[in-house]
C-alpha cells in the first residue's frame, strides 16, 4: 500500500499539470477567438466598401488581414489587360443590376467616359 503522503503529493502534482494544460488551452482558445474577430472585422470592412473602394485595392486589404505576406495580386498569373477589363466590366455590371434609375444614369455617364478615354488611347489611322 502506498504512503498517503506520496499519494496526496502525486495527486497534487497531476492536478497542477492539468491546471497548467487547461490554462494553455484557454490561452490558445482566446488567441483563436481574437483571430476570428480580427478576420470578421476585415470581412465586414470589405463588404461595406462603396464607390471606388470596391475594386482590387479592397481585395488586397482583405488578403493582408490573413497576415501570410501574400496580400498583393499574384503578378505571375495575371490576365492580360483586356481580359482583366472584361472581368471588371462583369463585376461592375453585377454590382449595378439592382440599383435605382438615378444611379443607372451615373453608370451610363461613367460608361460614356470610358468610351471617350478608350478613343484617346487608339492610334490614329494612317
Amino acid at each position: 500500500m502506498k504512503n498517503p503522503k506520496e499519494t496526496i503529493s502525486s495527486l497534487k502534482k497531476r492536478l497542477e499539470e492539468h491546471v497548467i494544460e487547461l490554462m494553455e488551452r484557454s490561452a490558445e482558445a482566446s488567441e483563436w477567438k481574437e483571430e476570428a474577430k480580427r478576420l470578421r472585422t476585415a470581412i465586414e470592412i470589405h463588404r461595406d466598401q462603396t464607390g471606388h473602394n470596391i475594386c482590387w485595392i479592397n481585395d488586397e486589404k482583405l488578403w493582408a488581414a490573413l497576415g501570410d505576406g501574400k496580400s498583393a495580386y499574384p503578378r505571375s498569373n495575371m490576365p492580360t489587360q483586356e481580359e482583366f477589363l472584361v472581368g471588371c466590366r462583369a463585376y461592375i455590371k453585377s454590382r449595378f443590376k439592382d440599383i435605382p434609375a438615378k444611379k443607372k444614369d451615373a453608370k451610363k455617364k461613367m460608361a460614356d467616359a470610358d468610351v471617350i478615354k478608350m478613343s484617346y488611347k487608339r492610334k490614329p489611322a494612317s
